[in-house]
């Protein structure tokens, strides 16, 4: 039994809540008793799982995964219960700056989850797929986790960027990641010597993400951030490709719909105004109850 049936006949629960926790935390005036339901049902079949491995009937490993989703539950049901917020307002700035914290949390796991990949599948089995996989999640990683760390430092002022790169600043860029694709050519077809080549490669990555973090506009950064998610997205896709995952296939497709749905800027949430981040931040916050005008 592979490790795909554990994460669909699991995880599909656990989705399940989520996107009824989303639903109803959209309306804020809306506070369902009936949310805690779910943890209590949960309650009831992790008691019953947790009866039936003692009594020998059930493996001891069943019950543990509805312990994370009771976890999950109950997350969700005490979530709801929170006290509506005076200032339903956020500033710009600050999305970037969490969503920073995401995309270096996220490129980091999915760069340990490529070099797992390519350690343990790509080279114990030959299959060219897997080893495109495991080459893809490993540039997506780091591209993700650093081009994360530069916005952050750049929204805390630690950096600055270029708001205007020249000729010469983009062309390197093309050059650098031409140079990239070569490199993790290389190691695919050849995966006998690939370890220069992927070492070369991410620490190319590495500087072309941060050539072109240094180079975003800065009212830009937050839709340069949704193009990382949807990549993250892209990853997740070939991730349940290779365990075999409709839950992850489901999730990854869910994560790259909603990066080009925010990239194309439809729905209330992506109206926020291309303005300066420094210039009047603390006066201009975004108003999300703010519907705005055709």
């Amino acid at each position: 039994m592979g490790i795909g049936f554990y994460i669909d006949t699991v995880g599909f629960y656990a989705l399940l809540i989520i996107l009824v926790a989303l639903t109803a935390l959209t309306d804020p005036k809306k506070r369902p008793s009936w949310i805690w339901a779910i943890p209590i049902a949960l309650a009831l079949v992790l008691i019953g799982t947790i009866v039936s491995s003692f009594r020998g009937e059930t493996s001891a490993f069943d019950w543990r995964p509805w312990l994370a989703i009771l976890a999950l539950g109950l997350g969700v049901a005490v979530a709801m219960r929170r006290p509506k917020s005076q200032k339903n307002t956020v500033h710009y700035i600050d999305l970037v700056r969490g969503i920073s914290i995401i995309l270096i949390g996220s490129g980091i796991t999915l760069t340990l989850l490529g070099t797992i990949g390519w350690t343990q599948y790509s080279l114990a089995v030959s299959s060219f797929d897997l080893r495109l996989i495991a080459v893809i999640g490993l540039f997506i990683g780091v591209w993700s986790a650093t081009t994360g760390l530069m916005f952050w430092l750049r929204t805390n002022e630690h950096l600055s960027g270029s708001d205007d790169p020249s000729f010469g600043q983009r062309l390197g860029q093309w050059l650098v990641l031409a140079i990239i694709v070569i490199l993790g050519l290389i190691a695919v077809v050849k995966p006998d010597s690939a370890t220069a080549p992927l070492i070369l490669m991410m620490v190319l990555a590495v500087e072309w993400a941060a050539l072109t973090a240094l180079a975003t506009r800065q009212e830009n950064l937050i839709w340069a951030q949704a193009k990382h998610i949807g990549f993250i997205g892209a990853a997740i896709v070939m991730l349940g490709y290779v365990q075999a995952s409709i839950l992850l296939l489901a999730i990854g497709s869910l994560v790259v719909a909603g990066a080009i749905h925010f990239v194309r800027r439809e729905g209330s949430f992506c109206q926020i105004n291309r303005r300066e981040f420094y210039e009047n931040e603390h006066k201009e916050p975004i108003d999300f109850n703010h519907q705005p005008r055709d």
